[in-house]
């Protein structure tokens, strides 16, 4: 009789290893290149890496580690313009 194998199937798609910046920006609420430039230059966000181009990449374990360190200090509202609100003109 045949071994019947089951295939583990994931429901979440695999994590890629790196991130270009247009879902960079996205994962934190639709940045600028200056949020980005400023992180890195006073928060120590991540730097970016070049794969053979002028693409930056940025290495997706090393975003998940600045972002637990950011909720641990405390900086839960670091991400972009989430903690930013229109004035109502009354």
């Amino acid at each position: 009789m045949a071994q019947e194998r089951l295939a583990v199937v994931s429901i979440h798609p695999p994590k890629s290893k790196f991130t270009r910046v247009a879902p960079l920006k996205a994962r934190y609420g639709g940045v600028s290149d200056m949020w980005i430039t400023r992180k890195m230059r006073d928060e120590g966000f991540p730097q970016p890496v070049f794969l053979g181009g002028r693409d930056r990449f940025w290495i997706t374990e090393q975003l998940d580690s600045w972002d637990m360190a950011m909720i641990e200090r405390g900086s839960i509202a670091h991400h972009g313009v989430a903690g930013k609100r229109k004035a109502v003109q009354s």
